[in-house]
């Protein structure tokens, strides 16, 4: 061993996984998945499709999402909330039907 070779420290040493950019680490998000939805993403590529989603998708689809969520949510809780009114409706004729 040479007496003369400098040390470098365990973290300067280049190692792990580069960046995508290679402009520095990448940082790493998580999230949340049914497994369905997690063999999904696989299909789809992992985390290559997302970040090519995720770069084609304007700032203008980031802010009307929310909205259009909402919106669909709460057009189903509607529907729900119609259809249970007519079985309602339909319980409280037939009860009188009967008396």
């Amino acid at each position: 061993m040479k007496q003369d070779a400098q040390k470098v420290p365990s973290n300067d040493r280049g190692q792990g996984r580069k960046s995508l950019s290679g402009g520095g680490k990448t940082p790493i998000t998580a999230i949340r998945l049914a497994p369905e939805q997690r063999e999904k993403l696989d299909r789809l590529g992992g985390s290559a499709w997302v970040r090519k989603a995720i770069d084609s998708a304007t700032d203008s689809q980031a802010t009307e999402s929310p909205d259009k969520a909402s919106q669909v949510v709460d057009k189903a809780v509607n529907q729900a909330l119609d259809k249970i009114e007519k079985g309602i409706s339909k319980l409280i004729e037939n009860a009188r039907m009967k008396t």
